[in-house]
């Protein structure tokens, strides 16, 4: 995360002192100084009050790039697809298992690997059995959530 790096560019753009920047804020200029040097971090209720101080979104504050996301997203759900046709079952689960890493909330992601997972379970070996096992796990999961 480049919060602080975020916040002393905003900063710096802005024209303002660490100094103003805190008095703003309510804390001290050693806390702003430390978030910049990336020693610490805002607390959390802060950082719509920051974000607000200059004028962009808490996701451009954390630098989070929504669309961005979802267009790699996408790209992930079509380069399943044209496996699928392919029939290269392994490739999906490891390209969606990556995936998941990296967008560890995507349920659309995980709905893809369950169903990755679940045309392993017919084979009748320890390795089907995993897959049945992890399935079962990966769609109660879905399910609660």
């Amino acid at each position: 995360m480049d919060l602080g790096k975020t916040i002393k560019r905003l900063r710096v753009s802005k024209d303002m002192t660490q100094e103003e920047i805190a008095n703003m804020l309510g804390t001290s200029i050693q806390s702003v100084s430390r978030w910049e040097n990336e020693q610490t971090y805002p607390d959390i209720t802060m950082l719509p009050i920051i974000a607000n101080i200059f004028e962009v979104s808490v996701d451009e504050l954390l630098n989070v790039d929504t669309f961005k996301q979802q267009e790699e997203i996408k790209l992930i759900v079509e380069q399943n697809k044209a496996l699928w046709v392919q029939g290269k079952t392994k490739e999906r689960e490891i390209i969606l298992r990556e995936s998941i890493k990296k967008y560890p909330t995507n349920f659309e992601l995980k709905s893809l690997l369950l169903n990755t997972l679940y045309y392993q379970t017919a084979e009748d070996t320890e390795e089907g059995k995993r897959y049945q096992k992890e399935t079962i796990e990966l769609a109660n999961f879905i399910l609660e959530k």
